[in-house]
């Protein structure tokens, strides 16, 4: 084979095979969840807040080694922002009506329109 159909092969191969092990990773992490308890609009300390914790406690303590995760969410809305990617294609729009303003200029300037 030839030089080049020989790299190209070896280019395809480990693609597939790094294709392979990002498709393999979840099997990689295990993760079970015996009980999980949400409770909407509740802040930390508040009564809601001690009564989900008590469960969450009471059932961890029916099983040996459990650990308790927490994770508190809190949401801030903000009105009238862009999103980053409402950003990001305005900042794209401005680089092409930057670059659209740059050809037409240059196209003027090399038919020696006076401007």
């Amino acid at each position: 084979m030839k030089r080049k159909n020989k790299s190209t092969l070896l280019v395809c191969i480990n693609c597939m095979i790094i294709t392979l092990a990002i498709l393999l990773l979840p099997l990689a992490f295990f993760e079970t969840s015996i009980y999980v308890k949400r409770s909407a609009n509740t802040f930390v300390g508040d009564e809601k807040y001690v009564e989900a914790r008590a469960e969450v406690e009471a059932v961890a303590a029916q099983h040996e080694g459990a650990v308790i995760e927490e994770s508190v969410t809190e949401r801030v809305v903000e009105v009238n922002r862009p999103t980053w990617w409402q950003k990001l294609w305005m900042g794209l729009g401005r680089v092409f009506a930057g670059a659209v303003a740059i050809t037409v200029i240059y196209k003027l300037l090399k038919q020696k329109v006076k401007l």
